[in-house]
């Protein structure tokens, strides 16, 4: 059973003030703790600056910590070298904000989709990347187009597909449905539930959208200037304080 846990992570930044060259240490993450088993999504919510996306990558490896570990299937991925987080990152893959800003406008979808498998080592199979399309309701011809030929919803598809290769037990949505309109915010939704079944995979939502989280996780997680202010189911969230005010923000 694929697991990933957190235990006591914590992540500092140094600022640069004035011009005396002097720094002070900002936390960004304190003290963080939760566990998301195989078949659960978890929504990780907060305001802009929570810390949000600072967690995400260090959950993918993309970021250190200063203090604390991450576990995947009981294996301590916390600051590993190189070379070692090339192994296991397949396991934990990242979907960008922006998806049509992080996939290089000079390249056709099929050398993006080529890519990854170079990158992974991954022998490539034509067959499995038209059967990752067809479940993400794509046709083959996309695969000679460029980026800036393809709309915002199509590049999230793209994106989806380019993690799907290496068959990740996590999939990292940050804000997956910002810049959509609600046609195809709602188009997306229902795919990643359909994905959801056919892979085998577990959801980790970032996002600020209360809705798009409920639709698609049951337990969230709530950051506030960097901290756990909650970590439960959202039936049970009702009765949170910090969950009311978090409702409350997001509708000013």
């Amino acid at each position: 059973m694929s697991r990933l846990k957190v235990v006591n992570l914590h992540k500092n930044y140094l600022i640069k003030r004035h011009i005396l060259e002097h720094y002070e240490k900002l936390e960004i993450l304190k003290d963080i703790n939760f566990e998301i088993k195989s078949g659960e999504d978890l929504a990780i919510l907060g305001s802009s600056g929570s810390g949000k996306s600072t967690l995400a990558r260090m959950l993918c490896m993309l970021e250190i910590c200063d203090k604390g570990e991450i576990y995947l299937d009981d294996i301590n991925i916390t600051n590993l070298k190189f070379n070692e987080q090339r192994k296991l990152r397949s396991h934990i893959q990242y979907v960008f904000q922006n998806t049509h800003l992080s996939l290089n406008p000079k390249r056709s979808i099929m050398q993006l989709f080529k890519d990854v498998y170079l990158n992974f080592n991954i022998k490539f199979d034509k067959s499995d990347l038209l059967k990752i399309l067809e479940n993400l309701g794509l046709k083959e011809d996309i695969l000679d187009k460029k980026p800036y030929e393809i709309s915002g919803g199509m590049s999230a598809r793209i994106a989806l597909a380019r993690a799907l290769i290496v068959k990740p037990k996590f999939l990292i949505l940050d804000e997956i449905t910002s810049g959509l309109d609600f046609l195809n915010q709602k188009k997306l939704l229902i795919l990643l539930k359909e994905l959801k079944k056919n892979y085998n995979i577990s959801y980790i939502l970032i996002t600020h959208n209360l809705e798009v989280a409920k639709f698609l996780c049951k337990n969230a997680l709530i950051l506030e200037n960097g901290e756990v202010v909650y970590n439960g189911t959202f039936e049970d969230a009702k009765q949170n304080k910090y969950y009311a005010k978090f409702q409350k923000a997001i509708k000013k």
